[in-house]
Formats: C-alpha cells, sequence, structure tokens
C-alpha cells in the first residue's frame, strides 16, 4: 500500500491584505536560492517565516515549492514522499531521502 503524502503542507499560505513586502529579505531569498536547490527557512513561531516567504514566492518569477512540517513528518516515508510531492519529482510513491538528494544534484 502507498504511504500517502500530506497535501495540505504544500498549500501556500494566501497574503494578508496587510502584507508588507520585505525587499531585504527578498534579496536574502533569492541568494539563497541560487547557492542551493533546497533552502529550509527556521525562526521561532511568530517570527514572520510564512509571510515573508509567501509573499517572496508570490513576487518572484523562479517559480518555488512549499512544504510546512508537522508532527506527522517524524514519520520517515511519509516526509520524503511529501517532500518529493513538493518539489514535484517523478516517482512520489517511492521517494526515499537518497533518491530526492540525487534528483536535486541532478537539477
Amino acid at each position: 500500500m502507498a504511504m500517502p503524502t500530506r497535501p495540505g503542507a504544500l498549500v501556500i499560505p494566501p497574503l494578508a491584505r496587510s502584507h508588507v513586502a520585505r525587499p531585504r529579505l527578498d534579496t536574502v531569498f533569492e541568494a539563497a536560492v541560487r547557492e542551493a536547490s533546497l533552502v529550509l527557512v527556521s525562526a521561532p513561531a511568530g517570527a514572520g517565516k510564512s509571510s515573508a516567504v509567501s509573499g517572496w514566492l508570490a513576487r518572484r518569477t523562479g517559480g518555488g515549492a512549499w512544504y510546512s512540517l508537522d508532527a506527522e513528518d517524524n514519520d520517515p516515508a511519509l516526509f520524503w514522499r511529501s517532500i518529493a510531492a513538493a518539489l514535484h519529482l517523478e516517482r512520489v510513491e517511492t521517494a526515499d531521502a537518497r533518491w530526492i538528494a540525487t534528483a536535486l544534484v541532478q537539477q
């Protein structure tokens, strides 16, 4: 039986009407994606991570993927299949860490 992914984790949060663009952070995010295929944004709750990244994704032309971590991600099989789905990789149902790392390096 195929392990499901967490589709809700792949949905980019909508921007609030009061969203404030942060060009300096946009520049930092753009520099990060030029250096790596995958970037992790980590900060305390309420720091504005979701707002900053979803705003940046909405303004950029290069596209991007979204994945929100949850306690369910402690299951490696679910986590790696969900990451593969977020990255729109083939073989989502059989994805594992090694295969995803190889796919990212080859891009």
